[in-house]
C-alpha cells in the first residue's frame, strides 16, 4: 500500500441540510493530486478524514477517469 496526500485541498463550503435518508448534513470540497504521484490502474481507497477524528473510505476506480 502506498498514501497519497491531496497537493490542495479547498475549503469545504457551508455545510446544508440533508432532506431524505443518509447524513443530517452535506457539504462539498475539492482535492487535487499530482497525476504522477499514482497509478490510476492500481486498486483505490479514498480516505477522508473528518474534524471529529472518524474517516470515511470510498473504493475508487480511477481507471475509468478520462
Amino acid at each position: 500500500g502506498k498514501n497519497i496526500k491531496a497537493v490542495d485541498v479547498s475549503p469545504a463550503e457551508r455545510g446544508r441540510k440533508n432532506d431524505g435518508e443518509g447524513p443530517a448534513y452535506r457539504s462539498r470540497f475539492t482535492a487535487r493530486f499530482a497525476y504522477d504521484s499514482f497509478d490510476p490502474n492500481a486498486p483505490t481507497i479514498i480516505v477522508v478524514s473528518l474534524q471529529d477524528g472518524q474517516e470515511i473510505r470510498f473504493d475508487a476506480d480511477l481507471s475509468k477517469v478520462k
